[in-house]
Order: structure tokens, then C-alpha cells, then sequence
């Protein structure tokens, strides 16, 4: 082996070995962010029960992070619009900019974290519902469609931003345990299952446009949620494949 081989060996171990680390430090603050929330240690304490969680954390906010000037970017009208809270109240805290969707109980409902680095976090109680210990029903039609316009939200607000791709996607639905999918119209002879664990954790997805369709990418993911209730996928998506126009 010749030394130009050595040293080109060496550095594609150096760079694989920094790539990995960078992902390990991407997976470690998503799983501190999700212990934050799950013990409810936000800047706005949000309602009790279960909830969606969305990520969008941009590769190189580890790899040479960048502190946004999100107001700048961020108090224009036609970003504004993308929140599709009415009545949102916005907030600073140390990691940047927080809007949230007033609650009961001087508690939030739903909320968007966009951090100074370009991470953005997404939060909301809304789309799954508990009627007693018998009857928790996650609304996964509301949830998909929920988390398809948070994705072109978010990614809307990076792109303003100007922030580098990629953006690395994550989504968990946390403590629904014993959750069962509500009035099943694809399935009209058969009930759920119960959700079997307390956290639906999924893989990461990685974006790498802009201009990504999130109701393709996302699909993978929606399977795996309605796997988790008993079905083989979701079931608004056609057998090509394609999201079902309603």
C-alpha cells in the first residue's frame, strides 16, 4: 500500500469517526429533550397526558454550530403565519425563541422551541385523547396530518433562517401506553390493538432538500405508528404508496 493510500485510509477513519460522534451527540440531546418534556422541565409547563414530540435538528448545528438571529427572521408576517396559532403567545428563554398555545391551568396545550442554533422542536397534546382508564384513543389521522404541516413549518422557518443541510427528523409519540386507534374506517370488522410500550420512539430520517415532500418521507414513520396499534400501515396512503387525498 502506498503512503498516499495510508493517508487517505487514515483520513476516511478520522471523518467516519467525527461523523459518528456528531450523531451520537445529535441522539443525546434529542433523548435529554425528551426526558426534559416528559418530566415537564419547559419554559411553559405543558397539560398532563400524552403528546407528540417533532425534531428538526440541523447536522451542522453539532458540527460547527451558528447562533441565529431568529427575531430578524422570525417576526416576519408571512413566517408568523406558519405557527397557525391564533392566539399564540411567544416568549424568550435562554435557548431562543418559545411559542405556545395558552391551556388550562396556566399550562400549554402545544408549543414550537426554535432554538438560536436552528434546532426546532415541536410539542402538542392535542391530537390523542384519554375518556377514563379504559379509553385512550390516539387520533393517528389528526396526528399525521398534524405532524406533515409542523414538517413544512419548520422547514420553512430553517430555510429563512438559512440554515445548511441536512436536517435530521425525529418524532416520538410519548406515554401512550394502552392507546388504541379510535373508529376504524379502513378496518371496519377488527379493533386495535393497544399501544404495548409507554414511548414510540422512531428512527431518524434525513433531509437533504428543502424542497422534500414530507407526506413521502414520512411515510416509513407512519407505518411504524400504526404497526404499533396492530395494522400492517397507514391507512392513508394508497397500495403505491402515495398519501390519500381526503
Amino acid at each position: 500500500m502506498s503512503e498516499k493510500e495510508i493517508f487517505e485510509k487514515i483520513e476516511s477513519f478520522l471523518s467516519e469517526k467525527k461523523e459518528k460522534e456528531i450523531f451520537q451527540r445529535i441522539e443525546d440531546f434529542r433523548s435529554k429533550r425528551l426526558d426534559d418534556i416528559k418530566k415537564n422541565e419547559i419554559t411553559k409547563p405543558l397539560l398532563d397526558g400524552s403528546k407528540f414530540v417533532l425534531h428538526l435538528i440541523p447536522y451542522n448545528s453539532f458540527r460547527s454550530p451558528k447562533h441565529y438571529d431568529l427575531l430578524t427572521h422570525l417576526d416576519k408576517p408571512q413566517i408568523l403565519k406558519l405557527f397557525r396559532m391564533s392566539h399564540f403567545t411567544r416568549t424568550y428563554n435562554f435557548d431562543g425563541l418559545f411559542y405556545y398555545f395558552e391551556g388550562n391551568e396556566n399550562k400549554c396545550s402545544a408549543y414550537i422551541q426554535v432554538f438560536t442554533s436552528g434546532i426546532i422542536e415541536t410539542v402538542d397534546t392535542r391530537m390523542l385523547g384519554s375518556l377514563g382508564p379504559t379509553e385512550k384513543k390516539i387520533y393517528v389521522d389528526s396526528i399525521e396530518d398534524e405532524i406533515i404541516m409542523s414538517t413544512k413549518e419548520g422547514l420553512q422557518i430553517q430555510k429563512e433562517l438559512n440554515i445548511d443541510l441536512p436536517i435530521i427528523l425525529y418524532l416520538a409519540v410519548l406515554d401512550v401506553k394502552g392507546f388504541r386507534v379510535p373508529d376504524i374506517r379502513i378496518f371496519p370488522h377488527r379493533s386495535s390493538n393497544p399501544v404495548d410500550r409507554e414511548d414510540l420512539v422512531f428512527p431518524k430520517l434525513t433531509i437533504d432538500d428543502f424542497e422534500v415532500i414530507p407526506e413521502e418521507i414520512l411515510k416509513t414513520t407512519f407505518d411504524r405508528l400504526w404497526n404499533a396499534c396492530g395494522f400492517s400501515g397507514s391507512a392513508n396512503y394508497d397500495e403505491k404508496g402515495k398519501r390519500i387525498t381526503k
